[in-house]
C-alpha cells in the first residue's frame, strides 16, 4: 500500500462495483456488472473461482461466518456461497435492486433494497425471518450494531434503528435533506450518517438525539470511515476529503489532491488513509497530519470501491474492469 501496483488481476468484463476482502484477507471477492463474483488469492492474484448465479449486475457484497459470502445484485436477489465457489441458496424476497447488505451474527444477513424495505434472512436455510418496512425511499445503506441492531440509511431522508430480536423499529432519526448515503459506527454509542444533503450527522443511538451536525462539503457526501484514533473521515462529490472531530464536529483538515469525486475510503496501518476516486487515482494520506503521501494513477476509469488485504495491501475496484 506505499502505492506501487503489485499486480493487475484482469478477468471480468464490466465494471469492477464491490470488493470483500474474505479470510482474513487471504482471499478477495469482487462483484462486477459482468454479472459474476470472483475469487481472487491475495498472495499471487490467481483467479480461484468464478461465481455464476445472477441474471444481473452484483451490486454489494458481504463475507459471512462460516466461510460463507452473500452477494446482492441488480437481479432483486441474494445468492449465499461457499468461498470455493459453490452457490448454497438463493434468496429472493424483494421486489426491486438489493443495494447493500450486512453481516450479522447468528448465521443471519441483512439486505436493503430499492423496494424501501430491509430483510433479515438465516443464509443457513434461506429463511425470511423478518421484512423491515419504514422507509418511504429506497434502502441506500445498512451498519451492523451491538446490542442487538441494525441501522439503515434511505433515500427518504432518515436513518432508522431495528431490533433484530423483533424486527421492531426502535427509533427513526430525522435531520436530513436528502438520501442518506452512507453510515458509520463511532465509538460511545454513537452513529455517524453522511448525506447527499451535503452534511454529516452524528447522533446518539442512546436516545435518538442529534449530537452535531458537520457541515464542510460543497456537494454529497458519498462515503465515510471512521480512523485509529476515532476522528471521522468523509469523501464527496466535491472532490476533497474532510477529517472531523465527531465529539464536538471541528473541521480538523481537508485533504485535496483528487480531481473528481472521492467514491470510497478506507482505513491502513501506520497512520494512513486510502481514497478513490472517480478521476481514477487513489492517493495514500497521513491521517496524522494530513500529507498526500503517493499518487496511484494505474486505473483507466472510475474507482469504485477499495479493501484493506492481509499483509499491508489494498485492492481496488474500478470501472475499466480491473482490480
Amino acid at each position: 500500500a506505499d502505492g506501487t501496483r503489485c499486480r493487475r488481476l484482469v478477468g471480468h468484463e464490466e465494471n469492477v462495483n464491490c470488493m470483500a476482502p474474505l479470510r482474513e484477507g487471504s482471499l478477495l471477492a469482487s462483484g462486477s456488472d459482468d454479472l459474476s463474483v470472483i475469487i481472487w488469492r491475495v498472495a499471487d492474484g490467481k483467479h480461484l473461482a468464478t461465481l455464476e448465479g445472477h441474471a444481473e449486475g452484483v451490486t454489494c457484497l458481504a463475507e459471512l461466518e462460516r466461510d460463507r459470502l452473500a452477494s446482492g445484485s441488480w437481479d432483486n436477489s441474494v445468492v449465499i456461497w461457499s468461498q470455493d465457489g459453490t452457490q448454497l441458496a438463493k434468496l429472493e424476497g424483494h421486489r426491486r435492486a438489493v443495494w447493500s447488505l450486512a453481516a450479522l451474527d447468528r448465521g443471519r444477513l441483512a439486505s436493503g433494497s430499492w423496494d424501501n424495505s430491509v430483510i433479515i434472512w438465516s443464509f443457513e436455510d434461506g429463511k425470511q425471518l423478518f421484512k423491515l418496512q419504514g422507509h418511504t425511499r429506497p434502502v441506500w445503506s445498512l451498519v451492523a450494531l451491538d446490542g442487538g441492531r441494525l441501522a439503515s440509511g434511505g433515500g427518504d431522508a432518515s436513518i432508522i434503528i431495528w431490533n433484530l430480536a423483533d424486527g421492531e423499529q426502535l427509533t427513526k432519526l430525522e435531520g436530513h435533506t436528502s438520501y442518506v448515503q452512507c453510515l458509520a459506527v463511532l465509538d460511545g454509542d454513537r452513529l455517524a450518517s453522511g448525506s447527499r444533503d451535503r452534511s454529516i450527522i452524528v447522533w446518539s443511538l442512546a436516545d435518538g438525539t442529534r449530537l452535531s451536525t458537520l457541515e464542510g462539503h460543497t456537494s454529497a457526501v458519498l462515503c465515510l470511515v471512521v480512523l485509529a484514533d476515532g476522528r471521522l473521515a468523509s469523501g464527496s462529490g466535491d472532490s476533497s476529503i474532510i477529517l472531523w472531530n465527531p465529539a464536538d464536529g471541528a473541521q480538523l483538515a481537508t485533504l485535496e489532491g483528487h480531481t473528481g469525486s472521492v467514491q470510497c475510503l478506507t482505513t491502513l496501518d501506520g497512520n494512513r488513509l486510502a481514497s478513490g476516486g472517480d478521476d481514477s487515482s487513489i492517493i495514500i494520506w497521513n491521517f496524522a497530519d494530513g500529507r498526500q503521501l503517493t499518487k496511484h494513477e494505474g486505473h483507466t476509469a472510475m474507482v469504485r470501491c477499495l479493501a484493506t488485504l492481509d499483509g499491508d495491501g489494498l485492492a481496488s475496484g474500478a470501472s475499466d474492469e480491473t482490480v
